[in-house]
């Protein structure tokens, strides 16, 4: 059965067919290849969604392997206006690591505008590979702090201080000391967002942020 049909019956749950489709897309790698190119052709979300939940669950290394042509096809479905989508998009380039980090920092840079900038900014945010390009990320998202859009600078704020040293999880394959100058910028602009954008969670960073600026 070719790939196409057998993804439309997973992703419109067709009645006894859907269980049956899955195990074979999933049961070796012929179907790799048109999974990855279905990211662009696939009719709608809920496809390019169970097309990238295959290839994240079932072909992590062949993503590995095949960076330079997943790439291009994986930034754009981080623009595609839905979250499962983006969620499983920023998975695949998780895996794929620190090509796809240099990747979306050429996005950010070259965004065409600020929603896409800070969908790609957000693609950071749960990338384990961020430790290997640390200060290259930290620069780039700096920058965004100055943006004139809320929503990048919401963004920009969210990713520095979830890979940050003020977090449980920071990475400690990164300088803290890279963060250390941008501490008031961030305050700043937790300030600025607070009222508008995430309530508690910019409350929360202003605690932490103002709990490290009095220790200096």
């Amino acid at each position: 059965m070719d790939t196409r049909t057998l993804l439309h019956w997973v992703a419109t749950h067709e009645p006894d067919k859907k269980d049956s489709a899955f195990a074979e897309l999933s049961a070796d790698d012929s179907h790799y290849p048109a999974l990855l190119q279905s990211l662009i052709q696939a009719e709608d979300a809920s496809m390019t969604f169970w097309a990238l939940e295959l290839l994240v669950k079932h072909f992590p290394l062949l993503l590995q392997r095949d960076a330079k042509l997943a790439i291009p096809l994986l930034l754009p479905c981080l623009l595609r206006g839905n979250g499962l989508v983006c969620d499983r998009a920023a998975w695949a380039l998780s895996i794929i690591g620190k090509p796809a980090v240099e990747a979306l920092l050429a996005a950010i840079a070259a965004a065409p505008d600020a929603s896409a900038a800070a969908n790609y900014i957000g693609a950071i945010r749960g990338n384990y590979s961020t430790y290997t390009l640390a200060k290259q990320v930290v620069n780039s998202l700096a920058n965004q702090l100055d943006s004139p859009n809320a929503d990048v600078r919401y963004w920009a704020l969210v990713v520095l201080m979830d890979i940050g040293p003020l977090r449980p999880r920071f990475d400690e394959r990164m300088d803290k000391s890279d963060f250390e100058p941008l501490y008031g910028q961030l305050l700043t602009v937790a300030y600025d967002l607070a009222p508008h954008q995430q309530y508690e969670f910019a409350l929360r960073y202003i605690e932490l942020l103002e709990k490290q600026l009095d220790s200096y």
